[in-house]
């Protein structure tokens, strides 16, 4: 065991347990992260580590959370550009999709765990998904506002959007897509997507008839 050391203030405990967690989960994999031996690893007791997470979930819910923040930092910063709002909508998805596809081969480990919670909508992966929607739909709706935007159902143009990038979002298919140039295809996808969006006012009528 680590000798134990000083006593920190509580959020520097916090601070300290994810990375300890984090760096066991780079070396062992979800599936064998324990609490007693985050705790071990720091040299408490497993009971302090449960002081600040009640469960090897919320721990593992705050591991994904530190390695979404830098992510969701960089979009938050994009969403403020000034910038049309379509073309900071671009900028947005790009940039998840360069932050994912580049931790997913810095931190394999983590990436399977965000993978598998995200599956499960765990916690972490629920917010970081609902604020990506929120911002996705206040872009759309501002483009609506300014006239940069011709399609007229701000929800189905989003779930448009969903399901024209899921292969470079969804945490599964980015994975198995390491290898390819999905920056490329993806910036291609998203000019003919956002072309359409700015000339044709019934592109959803005709995708989606449900649209109406």
């Amino acid at each position: 065991m680590t000798p134990r050391p000083p006593r920190l203030p509580p959020d520097e405990q916090r601070d300290a347990i994810i990375d300890a967690a984090r760096k066991l989960l780079a070396e062992q994999g979800h599936d064998r992260l324990r609490v007693v031996s985050v705790a071990n690893e720091l040299g408490m007791s497993h009971a302090n580590v449960y002081r600040f997470f009640p469960s090897r979930e919320a721990l593992m819910d705050a591991i994904v959370e530190s390695w979404l923040a830098y992510s969701r930092a960089e979009v938050k910063e994009i969403a403020t550009r000034s910038e049309p709002p379509l073309n900071r909508l671009r900028a947005i998805v790009l940039s998840m999709h360069r932050n994912a596809k580049r931790r997913f081969r810095e931190e394999p480990n983590v990436s399977e765990l965000y993978e598998h919670l995200h599956g499960r909508r765990a916690e972490s992966a629920r917010q970081h998904i609902a604020l990506l929607y929120g911002l996705g739909r206040e872009l759309l709706r501002e483009a609506a506002e300014t006239g940069e935007l011709a399609v007229k159902d701000l929800d189905a143009a989003l779930r448009l959007v969903h399901a024209a990038t899921a292969k470079f979002t969804t945490p599964r298919l980015i994975r198995e897509s390491l290898d390819e140039d999905t920056m490329t295809q993806l910036s291609q996808v998203l000019d003919a997507l956002l072309l359409a969006f700015r000339t044709d006012p019934e592109l959803l009528e005709r995708s989606h008839p449900d649209a109406r």
